[in-house]
């Protein structure tokens, strides 16, 4: 029961380091890559995928220090913060990651694949080329301002 509480209060302080660090990039984003303002109609949007991302950059960085026989109550802790916090929080969670998947077996870094899912999810649509450079710099802020989430 403990390590359930624990796991629990570890995933809570992922999403709230999540919404902190998808919230505080949009503005230096948008002052770096000037055309995020045509999609970033609505920060809602932004907010929601961008913690997603966060979040599950955070657990990609984490997977390696989550013994293989925690990694199922692990994502349990993961799964109720995330619906608890949206009702398709966890839904997008899971999306990210088969998104991300096929993409890593493709040679992606995992920094652009999961850049790219922001991007196609803000802009409803397959990203242009400058887009995906756009979500390569997202990702890449997103696996640093992640980094030891889980452990913290």
């Amino acid at each position: 029961m403990f390590a359930n509480s624990k796991r629990r209060k570890r995933a809570k302080n992922v999403l709230a380091m999540g919404e902190i660090a998808a919230v505080s990039s949009l503005t230096p984003l948008l002052n770096q890559f000037p055309e995020l303002d045509e999609l970033v109609t609505e920060t809602a949007t932004w907010d929601f995928f961008g913690t997603v991302a966060a979040v599950g950059s955070a657990m990609y960085l984490a997977h390696k220090e989550i013994p293989q026989d925690q990694v199922r109550a692990t994502e349990r802790a993961v799964a109720k913060v995330l619906n608890k916090w949206d009702h398709q929080g966890y839904q997008a969670y899971l999306d990210l990651h088969q998104f991300v998947a096929p993409r890593i077996e493709q040679g992606w870094t995992i920094e652009l694949a999961v850049g790219a899912w922001v991007m196609w999810n803000i802009k409803g649509a397959k990203p242009t080329e400058r887009e995906f450079q756009v979500g390569a710099a997202i990702g890449s802020m997103f696996f640093v301002s992640m980094a030891g989430a889980w452990s913290s």
